[in-house]
C-alpha cells in the first residue's frame, strides 16, 4: 500500500510540476517549437536551447519513473522493459492524445484494464492493441482527449450560435413561430 501512496504522490507532483512549466514562457516556447521550428526561430527562440531543457526535463521524469519502477519492482533487469510493455506506454500515449496534457493520463486508465483483461489471450492481446491503435487512429486521431474536446468546443460553438440568433430574432421583433 505504500507504494500507491508514493506513486500518487509522484503522480500528483509530477502533473502540478508539469502543469506550472507548461504554463510558463518555456512552455510557450515548447508549444512553438514544436508546432512550426522555423516560425518559432522567427521570433528569437532559441531553438537548441528549448530541445536541451525539454530533453533535460524529460530525462528527469524518465529516471524518476524508473527508480520508483525499480523500487516497486525490487529489481532491475532487461525483462522488465520488454516490447509488450513499451507497446503498452506508446498506445497508451497514442490513445489518449499526443498533445495534450492529461491524454496519456486517460489512456493509462483505459489501457491498463483492457491489458489485465487480454493478457490470458497471450497473442490475440497484441492484435487487439493494434485493432484499438487503428481505430483510434482511423476515428480520432487527436486521440480520446483530443476528440472530446473538439466535440465539446463544437457543442459550445453551436450552442452559442443558436443562442445568438435567438437573440437576434427577439432583438429585431421576429418570430421563430
Amino acid at each position: 500500500m505504500a507504494y500507491y501512496y508514493l506513486g500518487i504522490l509522484l503522480f500528483v507532483g509530477s502533473a502540478i510540476f508539469l502543469k506550472i512549466l507548461l504554463d510558463s514562457r518555456f512552455g510557450v516556447a515548447f508549444k512553438a517549437v514544436r508546432d512550426a521550428e522555423v516560425y518559432a526561430a522567427s521570433l528569437g527562440i532559441g531553438i537548441f536551447r528549448v530541445k536541451v531543457i525539454a530533453f533535460l526535463v524529460s530525462s528527469f521524469f524518465i529516471g524518476l519513473s524508473g527508480g520508483f519502477l525499480t523500487i516497486f519492482y525490487q529489481a532491475v533487469g532487461p525483462d522488465i522493459l520488454e516490447t509488450s510493455n513499451m507497446l503498452l506506454f506508446f498506445s497508451m500515449v497514442v490513445f489518449g492524445g499526443l498533445g495534450t496534457f492529461f491524454g496519456p493520463v486517460v489512456g493509462a486508465f483505459i489501457l491498463v484494464p483492457l491489458n489485465n483483461y487480454l493478457t490470458p489471450y497471450g497473442a490475440w492481446r497484441l492484435f487487439a492493441w493494434g485493432l484499438a491503435i487503428l481505430f483510434v487512429v482511423l476515428v480520432a486521431p487527436e486521440g480520446a482527449v483530443g476528440k472530446a474536446e473538439r466535440l465539446l468546443r463544437g457543442r459550445n460553438i453551436r450552442g452559442l450560435i443558436g443562442s445568438a440568433r435567438a437573440w437576434t430574432r427577439t432583438a429585431s421583433g421576429t418570430s421563430t413561430s
